[in-house]
């Protein structure tokens, strides 16, 4: 299998409202891969990742300081998370992802974060022939963080 050198263009814009406790970001991926051996001869991916995220100004529901959605319509192959800083080097492809962010401001010093989310992939599967077919698969997660300052 040879190296693929990978290009992504990621234009985003967002703004705040409501009182600036609303944010709303809307971002682009555009990804070109250098050549489509281990993806299915597929050299490009195109996706729009949607995220609203709110601040309450007095503890809401549950105690909520903030809730958060994400989600991803299209397709992203070797994708970088500018967020998270992170790099999805599978050749997999994304097909579209939703998550769900809550925060909890628990005093001046404790936080609570929960985080849940599906996302829906392609794998690229070799086979004795060396050709590739596809095979879909999907992920749920969570994640709970809690954290103190000092």
């Amino acid at each position: 299998m040879r190296d693929n050198d990978v290009q992504q263009f990621t234009p985003t814009a967002g703004f705040a409202f409501n009182d600036s406790n609303d944010w709303l970001q809307a971002r682009a991926y555009i990804i070109r891969l250098q050549h489509g051996d281990n993806t299915n001869q597929q050299t490009s991916s195109n996706a729009v990742e949607l995220q609203w995220t709110h601040w309450y100004q007095a503890q809401a529901f549950l105690g909520l300081d903030s809730i958060g959605i994400n989600g991803v319509i299209g397709e992203r192959i070797s994708a970088v998370d500018p967020d998270a800083g992170e790099i999805y080097s599978l050749s997999d492809r994304q097909n579209s992802s939703i998550s769900l962010l809550m925060s909890w401001q628990l005093d001046d010093t404790m936080e609570m974060t929960a985080l849940a989310g599906y996302d829906q992939y392609t794998d690229f599967l070799g086979n004795e022939s060396d050709t590739l077919t596809e095979d879909d698969y999907s992920v749920f997660y969570g994640y709970l963080n809690f954290s103190i300052q000092w």
